[in-house]
């Protein structure tokens, strides 16, 4: 489903019904937004991207978008909308029921799962397993960029937690999601790190958009698979 408006709610909900609705064949829905959407002089520019707006310009989002409300005050429609604590409980007691009967069949690996659940292998490690990184840590007191700081936290809890997993698009690099016990997650081997897709486009005399992961190798294979001999043998990216 291409050129979706992804800023029009009505229009992303057509696209999520009409994928549920397709049974036969995997969907993909294709959202086109604008970066920063609403701030009236930088939407569109990388200056959205990871830098404050600034008061004014937070201003004039504001007033742009015809939203009235104060700051960090969410309005009583909106909370109700987004309050999903009724269908939570009941789909919490659902859940509940089939892992009673999942516990019958299978009573060690449910075993196992409740015990991730509960943090117990944190637990059965010790307190000191999860103590002692935080008071090096603060031992340290180096000063460091949040993004820095997630990476230790990560490597310090990792080992203790097995059911730990994350990952990240083609900003791996910056955001430190990959640390030193992290491994790909593969068809063949059950690893920690998910490497999430994005999309780029790739200008090769004309405009394709092809998903990509986050490494240069596999945007290379990428944009190869999509270009022609002519193009590739002058200006296309993956000659690069």
């Amino acid at each position: 489903m291409p050129n979706v408006d992804g800023h029009d709610a009505d229009a992303v909900r057509r696209a999520i019904d009409a994928a549920r609705a397709e049974t036969e064949r995997p969907s993909l829905i294709c959202c086109k937004t604008i970066i920063g959407y609403g701030a009236p002089n930088v939407q569109g520019t990388s200056a959205t991207h990871g830098a404050a707006l600034g008061p004014a310009e937070a201003a004039a989002a504001r007033k742009n978008l015809g939203w009235d409300e104060p700051p960090f005050v969410i309005p009583a429609d909106v909370k109700a909308a987004w309050d999903a604590r009724e269908r939570g409980a009941r789909l919490e007691a659902e859940w509940q029921t089939r892992f009673a009967a999942y516990r019958t069949q299978h009573p060690e690996l449910a075993a196992r799962a409740r015990a991730a659940h509960e943090r117990r292998a944190a637990r059965r490690s010790g307190a000191s397993t999860r103590r002692k990184p935080i008071a090096a840590i603060a031992a340290a007191a180096k000063s460091m960029a949040t993004r820095k700081a997630s990476q230790a936290a990560l490597e310090a809890f990792a080992p203790a937690l097995p059911e730990l997993v994350g990952g990240s698009a083609d900003l791996t690099g910056s955001n430190n999601t990959l640390h030193k016990y992290s491994k790909p997650l593969t068809p063949s081997d059950a690893g920690r790190q998910l490497s999430l897709l994005r999309r780029a486009r790739v200008r090769h005399g004309r405009d394709d958009e092809r998903p990509w992961p986050r490494t240069a190798a596999s945007f290379r294979t990428a944009a190869r698979s999509s270009c022609s001999p002519t193009t590739r043998a002058t200006r296309c990216a993956c000659r690069r």
